[in-house]
């Protein structure tokens, strides 16, 4: 064992397969904390690729086409606790806001025909219990967290913004209706990203480490501080917003971006404050384990 202390694994709705049965591994066990959309992709099954050459040339030479090949779906995954990471996903421990928890055209459910979610006897393990005793206060200081955050507000209005697009299921043809929606959508860009530029720089103190650095003592030199909580925030994928705002950022082809505030990734953010709480609530009950 390299590192037995406190750990937290991201996952989203296009985390699919062996990173689902990681997670599903992780949490089963109780070994580390799961944050992220509302389920995994749902992705459990094994694939079995045929190639169909064999038997529909049957050893004649002179057949030269490739009829291509069959995929059989011909085996299921299950976690230690004995459910599967088919359909269902993996759920995290904390769940963040994401335009991705409503979108219904993502994951295995979207697809034609998946397998069901099913269940088989539980494996023999040992669960080691390193979240579950602290779930209750991670999630209060995480909501408290999240309700507070500009970066958050932005996505609550993303996800209102797809729900009324999801709902919406006609589209104007009218150039001038057309025109004041793409007007609203660059107003709405450009007003988010003049607020991220006039943040503050974050108070943080930011180490960047390497495998080799964690075997020299001290810590490294602090990473030059930038305005990292500036952020361009997108509008929902897959939606006639985000068309509508990739015309306007290629409306004259390749822009200048150098006056555009820098990306930063609320939930990875947020991700890495659960960490600082779950270490700081190990620390005062002097369970924290090193290397």
């Amino acid at each position: 064992m390299r590192y037995n202390g406190p750990l937290v694994g991201m996952a989203n709705r296009f985390s699919a397969s062996a990173s689902e049965i990681v997670a599903g591994a992780l949490q089963d066990y109780g070994r580390a904390l799961i944050v992220g959309d509302a389920a995994t992709h749902g992705k459990g099954t094994v694939q079995s690729v045929n190639p169909l050459t064999p038997y529909m040339h049957l050893g004649d030479p002179a057949l030269t086409n490739d009829p291509g090949a069959l995929k059989l779906t011909v085996k299921k995954f299950y976690r230690a606790s004995g459910a599967s990471t088919q359909l269902k996903g993996v759920t995290p421990d904390i769940v963040l806001p994401s335009v991705f928890n409503d979108a219904k055209e993502y994951g295995e459910s979207a697809l034609e025909n998946p397998l069901p979610w099913d269940t088989i006897e539980t494996a023999k393990y040992d669960h080691l219990d390193r979240v579950e005793p602290y779930l209750p206060e991670l999630r209060q200081r995480s909501s408290q967290r999240i309700a507070a955050t500009q970066d958050f507000d932005y996505v609550r209005e993303d996800i209102a913004l797809f729900k009324k697009q999801q709902a919406d299921k006609t589209i104007s043809l009218n150039e001038k209706q057309r025109l004041k929606e793409k007007a609203e959508l660059e107003a709405r860009q450009k007003a988010r990203e003049q607020e991220l530029k006039a943040r503050k720089a974050p108070q943080e103190t930011v180490y960047e480490l390497t495998v080799k650095q964690t075997e020299v003592p001290g810590l490294p030199a602090p990473v030059q501080k930038t305005n990292s909580s500036s952020a361009k925030v997108g509008t929902p994928p897959g939606t006639a917003a985000r068309i509508a705002a990739k015309d306007a950022t290629e409306k004259n082809g390749l822009e200048d971006d150098s006056d555009k505030p820098s990306p930063v990734d609320a939930v990875l953010n947020e991700a890495e404050h659960i960490l600082v709480d779950y270490f700081s609530i190990l620390s005062k009950q002097k369970v924290v384990t090193v290397p």
